[in-house]
C-alpha cells in the first residue's frame, strides 16, 4: 500500500463495497465472474481520478 499511497482504510471501504456489489469474493480474495467480465471490459482504458489534484498555491498580487 505504501508504493500505491494509499490508505488502508480505504482499501478495506473498496474491497467492502465490492464484494457488497458481488464483483469480488473477499473470502478468496478473487474476483466473481461479473467482476473479471467489467475488469476485462476496462482494459486499456483511462480511469478518472479519485481524487482531486491539490491546487497549487499562488500568491495574491
Amino acid at each position: 500500500m505504501e508504493k500505491l499511497r494509499v490508505r488502508r482504510k480505504d482499501v478495506r471501504s473498496t474491497l467492502t463495497l465490492l464484494h457488497r456489489q458481488g464483483m469480488v469474493d473477499v473470502l478468496r480474495m478473487r474476483l466473481t465472474l461479473s467482476g473479471f467480465a467489467i475488469g476485462s471490459a476496462l482494459i486499456g482504458k483511462t480511469l478518472p481520478a479519485l481524487r482531486a489534484a491539490p491546487r497549487a498555491a499562488t500568491a495574491a498580487a
